[in-house]
């Protein structure tokens, strides 16, 4: 659970006040896609497959992540699966809605930087069913347990990497990706170095979404500073979830959404 500091505290704040309900939420895009991401229900199948997969992992109570030097420098060390899940993995709400987005954007590749148990992984393989997927994790105990696990699953069309992020995304320089998602090093430097090094590729459609974006003051920063880059036309700041759209056809700027349930007198009769 993460502690409440000042930090985190003042970003809360700016959040609320800056925030606006889709009902005032003045771009066409941004307003769909809040419908279609956060105010949709997921199909019953994919749900029960994501519920399946979180109750396997839940299961694996003795495998160790081994004693590599990413797993020593990341404090994996001795971690079962099921306690690291139950640490990193993103909640079933959040898998959710990455499937709902997957579906929606309907990416012809995807590109995620880390996997972890692979929960979001899952939610976007059955969102974007025939995309290729690539998913990059550190720790090469992580790619063993999720590799064999999506091939039993059939999910074929995932590609799993265990490489460092800057190695992968200089390696595949010239690869571009429709859909990118950030679930790794939430720093500040490493975020930066990561966005603009896909940004440097061509990226006329490219949506980026970078997790945990309030989770620190170092991250909310690196958020902010990616919001600003030449490269990006608009952007989407909510909860927990940061989007960054390239496409030029969009309506710019800086957007902020809040469930309505928060902000209940923005309820659209008004404006």
């Amino acid at each position: 659970m993460a502690v409440l500091t000042k930090g985190r505290l003042k970003i809360a704040v700016s959040y609320y006040v800056r925030a606006k309900t889709r009902y005032h939420l003045h771009s066409p895009f941004l307003s769909q896609l809040v419908t279609a991401v956060f105010c949709s229900r997921t199909a019953p199948e994919a749900q029960i497959r994501m519920k399946a997969y979180r109750n396997l992992v839940n299961h694996y109570t003795d495998c160790g992540l081994g004693d590599s030097p990413f797993a020593t420098l990341h404090r994996q060390v001795g971690l079962s699966i099921a306690r690291f899940a139950a640490r990193a993995s993103s909640p079933m709400r959040q898998c959710e809605q990455l499937y709902r987005l997957a579906g929606w954007l309907n990416p012809q590749s995807v590109l995620e930087l880390g996997t972890g148990c692979g929960m979001g992984t899952l939610a976007l393989s059955l969102g974007a069913a025939s995309a290729h997927i690539a998913s990059v994790e550190g720790n090469p105990e992580l790619v063993a347990f999720c590799a064999p696990q999506f091939e039993a699953m059939g999910l074929k069309q995932v590609h799993f990497v265990s490489a460092d992020f800057d190695a992968f995304l200089a390696k595949s320089a010239h690869r571009p990706w429709d859909l990118v998602y950030l679930d790794g090093n939430h720093q500040l430097e490493p975020t930066l170095r990561y966005v603009r090094a896909l940004l440097e590729r061509p990226v006329d459609k490219l949506c980026l979404v970078i997790d945990d974006i309030h989770h620190s003051p170092e991250m909310y920063r690196a958020w902010d500073l990616l919001t600003r880059e030449q490269s990006i036309r608009c952007s989407l700041e909510t909860l927990r979830l940061g989007f960054l759209f390239a496409d030029q056809a969009l309506t710019p700027g800086r957007f902020t959404w809040i469930p309505y349930a928060y902000k209940p007198w923005q309820i659209g009769l008004f404006s």
